[in-house]
């Protein structure tokens, strides 16, 4: 049983309330036993999904529910002011430049001219203030299933409608934003490319018959945090590229076979590169392997020969996929 409550602490956050999560395990209200109680910092990341500051927690509810331990668990959430979590975690305060700073959420949105911010915790609250005042709640369509969940949790939109109830307002304002770069960011994306190039030679220097797939993604991704801010996505290298997004990478490379790597990295400026190449682990293409990869590199380039002003995305993947039914199809 998790009880959940309010609470004050008037010395350190004044009369701002905080939510107070208390675990009592089943047996406790029949129980005349004493239990031993485990307090835990930043209350709301602790049980429930819906009340984490990043909309997952750790998932402490299911572990007890599963392992039943004789144990309390209370758990207060954090003070979201400032830096002023960082201050309760520590006797000493963190003002004092001795002990340095982090940047609040507040601090780096006026970084980036944003005039209003507020902590994850507050996202429901506002949304359904939003909700009631007859606005509309703007979202861009998500594709990963957390965080369909999470919009569910949000608004109450169940996944299989998010889609068709996605800002085409916003869509489009994105879409107007990404489309012109300026020179800075042309300058920030060659870097991101810079990054990823080095990432994929050193895979080429490194795929040789006996190494393990992983060796070459710890490399890679070595890399890409020693020079920039880490990879764009988890790194698919394997030399089981049917299987889509394969991030399994236990495999030991053997001569005669492909492997796919599907990796980038993210710069300093966090722009971030996406490169897919594939190499022949013998270091030599069969004449097989030569053929198929001639066709897919004539499709990438007559696509971009064929890319143009105001083309519509399915256009241009028409090209590419023309091409792989005509030349493939033919090939057998």
């Amino acid at each position: 049983m998790i009880l959940k409550s309010t609470i004050t602490i008037p010395v350190l956050s004044g009369k701002t309330p905080r939510r107070l999560y208390v675990y009592l395990p089943p047996e406790y209200r029949k129980s005349s036993r004493s239990y031993p109680v485990l307090y835990m910092f930043d209350g709301h990341n602790v049980f429930f999904d819906r009340d984490a500051t990043y909309g997952k927690s750790w998932g402490m509810s299911q572990y007890l529910k599963k392992e039943n331990p004789a144990l309390i668990v209370v758990a207060v959430e954090c003070n979201h002011k400032g830096n002023r979590r960082l201050c309760e975690y520590s006797p000493w305060s963190f003002e004092d430049e001795r002990f340095g700073s982090v940047d609040s959420v507040a601090d780096m949105a006026a970084q980036c001219g944003v005039q209003n911010s507020a902590p994850m915790a507050k996202l429901k609250e506002l949304i359904d203030k939003t909700v009631a005042q007859g606005r509309k709640v703007h979202f861009l369509p998500p594709y990963r299933h957390d965080l369909m969940i999470q919009l569910m949790d949000l608004t109450g939109i169940h996944p299989s409608e998010q889609r068709a109830k996605a800002s085409l307002e916003l869509i489009m304002a994105v879409i107007d934003q990404r489309a012109v770069k300026s020179a800075e960011e042309i300058e920030a994306l060659e870097r991101a490319f810079q990054l990823g190039y080095a990432m994929h030679t050193t895979a080429m220097k490194m795929c040789k018959a006996g190494v393990v797939e992983r060796e070459i993604a710890g490399a890679m991704e070595g890399i890409a945090k020693a020079k920039g801010l880490g990879v764009s996505f988890g790194s698919i290298v394997s030399q089981h590229g049917e299987t889509l997004h394969n991030l399994n990478s236990d495999g030991v490379l053997e001569n005669g076979r492909l492997l796919l790597v599907d990796a980038g990295a993210e710069s300093l400026e966090n722009y971030c590169s996406d490169h897919t190449r594939t190499y022949p682990v013998s270091g030599k293409f069969t004449q097989k392997q030569k053929d198929i990869y001639n066709i897919v590199l004539k499709a990438h380039d007559d696509a971009a020969a064929a890319l143009r002003p105001g083309m519509m995305y399915m256009e241009l993947s028409d090209v590419a996929q023309k091409l792989y039914t005509r030349d493939l199809y033919s090939r057998d």
